[in-house]
């Protein structure tokens, strides 16, 4: 097994822990600011990334569409 993959694993259990301790919101937050050294701004959204991400947390959990076009095989049910 290489290494790259041990650490993408535990990157991974620690993110998933991190996610049931702390919650999707803060975890969004620390994973935007890691890449982009930034604030990620969620009550007003301001850049296409704040956007995004607000999308992401507080829309598409909850429209069936959106969850039905992520599955590949549902998609084609949508699509036909």
């Amino acid at each position: 097994m290489r290494d790259d993959s041990i650490l993408y694993r535990i990157r991974r259990k620690l993110q998933s822990c991190l996610f049931k301790i702390a919650g999707a919101e803060t975890v969004a937050k620390l994973h935007y600011f890691a890449v982009t050294h930034k604030k990620l701004h969620l009550k007003n959204p301001v850049t296409f990334n704040d956007k995004i991400q607000w999308l992401k947390l507080n829309y598409y959990p909850y429209d069936k569409l959106a969850i039905q076009c992520a599955d590949k095989y549902r998609v084609r049910e949508y699509i036909a």
